[in-house]
């Protein structure tokens, strides 16, 4: 059960970082993701100074609470339940430029806050560099492109969509509200999310069959789906003009190099 919260958590961050829309100009947006983001580097850091216990008892559910709706809505047939997206794991020290890149990048923003009308234009110069990063880095025009964005078909051969939407259909997963191809990894970070959501319900229900099958179908489809991440992260990096999102690729690329975990994420 703690694995499917902690899935939860990370992937719901991740979704929320590629599928939440960003108001420019405004600063709600980037002051949101810092608290988002700060809150799952504190669980990280407790995690590993030992305290797993009792964090993952009572923090990573909060975590997982905490992350909110990301603007998709996915309805799960077999388990009634909405899916709400976001989430990733920094742990480790393969990763440790990530880590260390958003957690400066909280601080920087924090202070900003701190300082408030002072700082209010700063923070939305921040949150105007943050959406346009996002835009050049997930939204490149084809595959041709100098950087092709993170749909798993451009970085794959095969019937890639067709699968990944098959994949949804199985466990009676639909998304609505967004114009996303389902091979977007926003997309598939939702839709692990909700096995997970679905995995952790199952066990709190008592329901262990259902709760190994959600974990099975997780697994298989991070197995399946995910080991393409690397390759984006390394094609993006050089492409990343904001500490964020430079940040966020590192993190996201050390895990995926370490065989793309259920913790992966953006």
């Amino acid at each position: 059960m703690e694995d499917a919260r902690k899935a939860a958590a990370w992937y719901g961050y991740g979704a929320h970082v590629l599928l939440d829309p960003i108001e420019v100009p405004g600063t709600a947006y980037v002051v949101d993701l810092a608290k988002r983001t700060r809150m799952l580097l504190e669980w990280t850091e407790a995690e590993r100074a030992g305290a797993a216990g009792t964090v993952s008892a009572t923090v990573a559910a909060d975590t997982a609470e905490a992350m909110g709706a990301v603007g998709v809505t996915a309805a799960a047939e077999a388990t009634g339940t909405a899916c709400a997206a976001g989430a990733a794991d920094t742990t480790g020290a393969a990763d440790a430029a990530g880590r260390s890149g958003l957690t400066a990048w909280c601080k920087r923003v924090e202070d900003l806050v701190a300082r408030g009308v002072e700082g209010a234009d700063a923070l939305a110069e921040e949150q105007r560099a943050v959406a346009a990063d996002r835009t050049r880095l997930c939204r490149g025009i084809s595959q041709d492109a100098p950087l092709p964005p993170p749909y798993e078909a451009y970085y794959r051969e095969g019937a890639v969509e067709g699968d990944v939407s098959a994949s949804y259909r199985r466990v009676g997963v639909r998304f609505d509200g967004t114009a996303e191809r389902d091979d977007y990894l926003g997309v598939e970070l939702a839709f692990l999310d909700c096995l997970a959501r679905a995995e952790e319900a199952a066990h709190a229900r008592g329901d262990g069959p259902a709760a190994a099958a959600y974990a099975q179908q997780r697994q298989s489809f991070e197995q399946e789906h995910l080991p393409w991440v690397a390759a984006f992260c390394t094609a993006a990096l050089p492409h990343a003009r904001t500490a964020y999102g430079r940040a966020a690729l590192e993190a996201l690329a050390a895990r995926s190099a370490r065989g793309n975990q259920p913790e992966c994420f953006m």
